[in-house]
């Protein structure tokens, strides 16, 4: 019998290790956790009054944006995917945007800290960023 047990505890330890080293990555770029597995992107965009925005099946680019303390921005977004995307900052839908139009959204960023954005169709799928006060 305790034969038997050893067999199964290093059958056991042996199933633990292959599944750790399959789970491991050594990928050192992070995702949006969207099914494109898209990158985190980041841009400054402090001391700028406007800033190009991609919207893409599903993520945005670039998905975190720098700024100052209480800064208007003007995002310039682009839908350059294939279905309908939104923007919406905080608790404020902004707006739908179709695949292939562009539209603008008057952007501000908090006192302090972070404010969340996503598009609201796709933000179970990563599709959200951030404006970061830094």
């Amino acid at each position: 019998m305790q034969g038997r047990t050893f067999k199964l505890v290093g059958f056991a330890l042996a199933s633990v290790m292959l599944i750790a080293t399959a789970c491991s990555s050594n990928s050192s770029s992070s995702s949006t956790g969207g099914s494109s597995g898209a990158s985190q992107t980041t841009a400054d965009a402090t001391g700028k009054t406007d800033l190009p925005v991609s919207a893409d099946d599903f993520f945005f680019n670039p998905n975190t944006i720098d700024g100052s303390a209480s800064q208007s921005l003007t995002f310039t977004i682009k839908n350059d995917g294939t279905a309908t995307h939104n923007f919406t900052l905080g608790s404020t839908d902004m707006g739908d945007i179709l695949p292939g139009q562009t539209k603008t959204f008057q952007v501000s960023f908090p006192a302090s800290g972070t404010v969340t954005f996503f598009c609201k169709f796709h933000q179970s799928q990563g599709m959200t960023g951030q404006l970061v006060v830094t």
